[in-house]
């Protein structure tokens, strides 16, 4: 049994293989309980202390994994191993490289906690989309404001019907931060009614840094307002100009 259109039963198997595991490890212990205490009934009372250490020293190696796996995974990725709920920590020390360029997401963390302590409500925000599993979206990810698009590819796979509705949202994104033509940007921030436009290291690397030069003369002319700046990241709001 699958759901249609999965990829290879991919998403079929990965939404039930995690749950039937938990399952399957919360029954493995009554049968293990069983098993030993068959095994003792079988045996004589010189032998019936076996089943217990067998199952015991099992144990103590299954444990191995995940005490001595959990370190060395996170460090891999990170550049400092934190263990913490924020889920956030991490940016403070981490690097990730996009498109071969090195990004610190340091400045974005403090960017992502501005929007959460400072803004209400739900504004639609105008940020980077590009492949799945990368840095962009991550404001979206991170405040839970609605955006024009996140990871494409997601959505396509999902809504296959909105395929050049979602190519045709990601061609907008671009032209919005990387044309010219002010007129075609304004017309564009109504039609998604966007209300915050971020701009940082990642829409820099897929857009270029002369995006920023666009939207800073939107700013002179009074159609954006800076609501936050520093020298990597500024989040415009749009007006009614």
């Amino acid at each position: 049994v699958r759901y249609d259109d999965d990829i290879g039963r991919m998403n079929t198997l990965f939404k039930f293989y995690l749950q039937s595991w938990v399952i399957s490890g919360i029954a493995a212990t009554g049968i293990i309980i069983l098993i030993g205490y068959m095994l003792s009934r079988l045996t004589n009372v010189i032998h019936r202390g076996f089943p217990i250490s067998f199952f015991a020293v099992l144990l103590l190696v299954l444990m191995i994994y995940p005490v001595f796996s959990i370190y060395p995974r996170v460090s891999d990725r990170f550049s400092q191993t934190i263990f913490t709920i924020d889920g956030l920590e991490y940016a403070k020390h981490a690097i990730h490289v996009e498109r071969d360029e090195m990004l610190v997401l340091d400045s974005d963390r403090k960017m992502i906690e501005w929007l959460n302590r400072s803004v209400s409500g739900t504004p639609v925000i105008l940020e980077a989309t590009g492949d799945q599993y990368r840095w962009n979206g991550r404001v979206s990810s991170y405040t839970g404001f609605p955006t024009v698009l996140g990871w494409p590819w997601h959505q396509m796979q999902q809504k296959p019907y909105l395929h050049l509705n979602i190519m045709n949202r990601s061609t907008d994104i671009k032209n919005i931060y990387s044309s010219s033509n002010l007129d075609v940007k304004r017309r564009l921030i109504d039609k998604y009614q966007i209300d915050l436009i971020v701009w940082g290291d990642i829409e820099a690397i897929y857009y270029g840094r002369e995006s920023l030069n666009s939207l800073d003369k939107m700013y002179g002319m009074g159609m954006l307002d800076k609501i936050y700046s520093t020298d990597r990241n500024i989040v415009y709001k749009t007006t009614d100009y």
